[in-house]
């Protein structure tokens, strides 16, 4: 498990984890014994914490 945040360029905003300009959120993947991608699913949450995560 990882954190990530999406977003994209703002020019003249603030950059990295505090940037106004990206959301964090989960993705659940399921994969076939082999390893390839069957399903995948992106939710924004309003934080990486354990309520969050388990909502």
């Amino acid at each position: 498990m990882d954190d990530a945040y999406w977003g994209g360029e703002n020019p003249g905003g603030k950059r990295g984890r505090g940037s106004e300009n990206k959301a964090p959120f989960v993705a659940a993947v399921k994969s076939t014994e082999e390893g390839k991608l069957i399903r995948m699913k992106m939710h924004k949450v309003k934080g990486f914490r354990k309520k969050e995560i388990k909502n």
